[in-house]
This record gives C-alpha cells, structure tokens and sequence, in this order.
C-alpha cells in the first residue's frame, strides 16, 4: 500500500475508535489473488503461502463475508 491509503486506513480507524467501536477487523492480501494476478506469481519464493490465502480470497470474493480461518498445526 502507498502511503496515501495507510494514512485513510489510519484516520477512518481513529474515527471508528474514537466513536465507540471496539474492534477494528481488518484482511489485507498481498494482491488481488484472480487467476491472471496469481499466474503473475509462479515463480515467487512464497507461492505456496499465497496460494493457501487463494481459498479464503476467493470465499469473500463471491460471499463479500470473512471467512472463518483457524491454524490446525504449524511445523
């Protein structure tokens, strides 16, 4: 994100915040994950961690609803 966004995202939190929301969630993906983006990617070091986000990317995509995402087992 450019400096630009950080700054709204920042402000538009503060606001919420400051009236009385207690929480902020907030998901951010490395790039909009469509299959010509992520085709962009096959040779990233870090393929296959986007391609785990891909499931849940896609979910919202067509519910516009947060998945729910719990950590299993990490090794």
């Amino acid at each position: 994100m450019i400096n630009l966004i950080i700054t709204e995202i920042c402000g538009l939190v503060g606001q919420a915040l400051n009236s009385g929301q207690k929480t902020i969630p907030m998901h951010i993906v490395p790039f909009e994950m469509a299959k010509e983006d992520m085709n962009n990617y096959q040779d990233s070091t870090d393929l296959s961690f986007r391609q785990s986000l891909k499931p849940a990317y896609d979910y919202f995509e067509q519910t516009w609803q947060v998945p729910a995402i719990s950590v299993i087992d990490i090794k």
